[in-house]
C-alpha cells in the first residue's frame, strides 16, 4: 500500500513504523497549513476587492505614486477632476508632468514632495491648465506619504 500528499511524501509499509507515523503526522500537518492558507489568502483577497471598490468610488480624487514621484494609480474621481481625457495616461507619470501646473519646479509640486521628500500636505493650493476650458483652476490637495509597518516609503 502506498500513500502520497506530494511528490516527496510517499508512504511505503516497508518503511519503519516511526517513519511511517512521522509522514503521516507532517501530510496532516501540511494538509492543515493549506487550509488555513486558503482561509486567510481567500479573506485577504475579499479585503482587497473591498478596497479597490472604495477607492474607484469614493468621489474624492486619489493618486498614488511611487517613491520615485511616478503616478502608478488615479481612481476615476482624480481623472474628472483634472479634466483628463485618457484614463492611462497616469501609469508611470512623474507627479506635476502627468498635471500641467504653474509650479516652475516640480519639487515643489505638492504631490511630488509627498511622494518623493515623504512630507505632509495639508490644504495647499496650487493652480492647474484647465485643458478642457484653457483657464486655471485652483486644486486643494493633501497628500500623506505611505509607509509600510516599519516606516519604509
Amino acid at each position: 500500500m502506498v500513500l502520497a500528499a506530494g511528490a516527496r511524501d510517499v508512504i511505503s509499509l516497508a518503511d519503519p513504523p516511526v517513519l511511517i507515523a512521522a509522514r503521516i503526522d507532517n501530510m496532516a500537518r501540511l494538509n492543515h497549513l493549506r487550509r488555513v492558507f486558503r482561509v486567510h489568502h481567500d479573506a485577504l483577497q475579499a479585503r482587497n476587492q473591498e478596497l479597490d471598490r472604495i477607492f474607484e468610488t469614493v468621489a474624492t480624487g486619489l493618486a498614488i505614486a511611487d517613491p520615485g514621484g511616478n503616478v502608478v494609480r488615479m481612481n476615476p474621481s482624480a481623472f474628472d477632476i483634472l479634466g483628463a481625457r485618457e484614463r492611462h495616461f497616469a501609469t508611470r507619470t512623474p507627479v506635476g508632468a502627468s498635471t500641467p501646473s504653474t509650479v516652475a519646479d516640480r519639487a515643489d509640486h505638492p504631490l511630488h514632495r509627498a511622494a518623493v521628500r515623504g512630507e505632509r500636505v495639508r490644504s495647499e493650493r496650487f493652480v492647474l491648465l484647465d485643458e478642457r476650458t484653457g483657464g486655471d483652476r485652483v486644486l486643494v490637495v493633501d497628500a500623506e506619504p505611505i509607509v509600510n509597518e516599519v516606516g519604509d516609503r
